[in-house]
């Protein structure tokens, strides 16, 4: 039989692969398939265990693709809150009780003191959720915290001034990106959380919308 009929005959009109297994038993060397038309031994060396190896080949590779890739993905925890421990200068992203990540951050200006009111340049204290991002700031990307929340705003109404906001997580940007990975050595921000543009591309992908922030003395 000619080469070209062959292989038309090995993926014949109705012929579907279920399995192929490469057999070793003493001499025998071989791909053994289960297929529509029935149980078939393809001896190596053959056209046939050419063709079938490589669809078993390009089938494995898919297969992998599909099932490890996201069994590989879902090895990495899902963040579920975001801790700031300003005293030590640190952002932790955690799971639970599990951290999964921890940064080292430049601070507000102003001081380690909690934020009061507008343009005292520091970093509040309290509770938050990221509320919003932005991917297009000033300082590479940017996740909102939602300050000021319920707590800030009466304290600030008592003492008759504006508590301020634009509270955010942000990177380095253009414009302060010759800081590179010292920049957690000072505190150089308005008040806002600071950490390197590759430390906040990952934070970005990490963190969702609407994860709780808790930012501690």
């Amino acid at each position: 039989m000619a080469r070209g009929s062959r292989t038309a005959r090995f993926f014949g009109d109705g012929y579907k692969l279920i399995a192929a297994i490469v057999l070793v038993s003493g001499s025998r060397i071989g791909v053994y398939e289960t297929g529509s038309s029935g149980n078939t031994w393809f001896p190596y060396g053959s056209e046939e265990f050419t063709l079938l190896a490589m669809i078993r080949h390009w089938k494995i590779y898919g297969l992998l693709f599909v099932l490890v890739l996201p069994a590989v993905a879902s090895l990495q925890p899902t963040v579920d809150h975001i801790l700031v421990l300003k005293k030590e200068h640190k952002l932790l992203l955690l799971s639970g009780d599990r951290i999964v990540k921890t940064y080292s951050v430049a601070l507000g200006s102003g001081g380690l003191a909690p934020k009061r009111r507008e343009g005292d340049d520091k970093t509040p204290e309290g509770r938050y959720r990221i509320d919003y991002r932005n991917p297009a700031s000033r300082f590479h990307l940017a996740l909102h915290i939602s300050y000021p929340n319920e707590t800030d705003k009466e304290q600030a109404r008592k003492r008759g001034v504006n508590p301020g906001g634009d509270i955010m997580i942000h990177g380095l940007g253009s414009e302060f990106k010759s800081l590179g990975k010292k920049q957690y050595l000072y505190d150089w921000t308005a008040g806002c959380i600071a950490v390197t543009d590759s430390e906040i591309e990952e934070i970005w992908r990490l963190v969702p919308d609407g994860t709780p922030v808790y930012i501690r003395p």
